[in-house]
């Protein structure tokens, strides 16, 4: 599942990884949600027959946000899951948009992450670690998308793997050097 960012000229401005995840997929879907928005996943009926709808649950406590990867998370908790290697869809970043509250969406992460702990008692903390690291260094790529440098420093900031801030380096540099 594939998405591609684009701006409000329909210009891609960034592309997801090839994503390669087959199975049960749990602890991958915590750390990295691939799934991307809600409109990327194709779920069977029976799903939502068995877990429900979306949670109305984050946006009633002002933590809306993840509702998406939530059920994702709900679904990988049961099922198995596969991922197709193509773009599905394009994804629309504007500056106004509820995922561009970085501090409502990290509240929310942590909402989700929180949940699924909850139910999942033998997560490992290491997941759980790499799961807030990988969102920081997303709402990081968020906050640079917009302009905002220093937040988007804040937000690379709190993710503690300095490997993972390596990483995606090079990515942001050619991110920022594109602007």
């Amino acid at each position: 599942m594939l998405r591609a960012w684009v701006d409000d000229d329909t210009k891609v401005i960034d592309r997801s990884p090839r994503w390669q995840v087959e199975g049960r997929v749990l602890d991958r879907l915590l750390e990295v949600n691939f799934t991307g928005s809600t409109s990327v996943p194709l779920y069977r009926r029976s799903c939502f027959e068995e877990l429900g709808n979306y949670s109305m649950d984050l946006r009633a406590s002002g933590s809306q946000g993840c509702e998406d990867w939530d059920l994702a998370l709900r679904v990988a908790e049961r099922y198995e899951i596969a991922v197709v290697p193509a773009v599905l869809v394009g994804y629309r970043c504007r500056g106004d948009g509820m995922s561009s509250n970085c501090e409502t969406m990290w509240r929310s992460h942590r909402q989700v992450v929180a949940g699924l702990a909850g139910r999942q008692q033998s997560l490992s903390p290491a997941v759980l670690r790499r799961s807030n690291d990988q969102f920081a260094m997303y709402l990081a790529g968020v906050s640079l998308r917009s302009g905002n440098f220093l937040e988007a420093c804040r937000w690379g900031l709190r993710a503690r793997s300095m490997k993972l801030s390596l990483a995606v380096l090079p990515h942001v540099a050619r991110m920022y050097l594109h602007r």
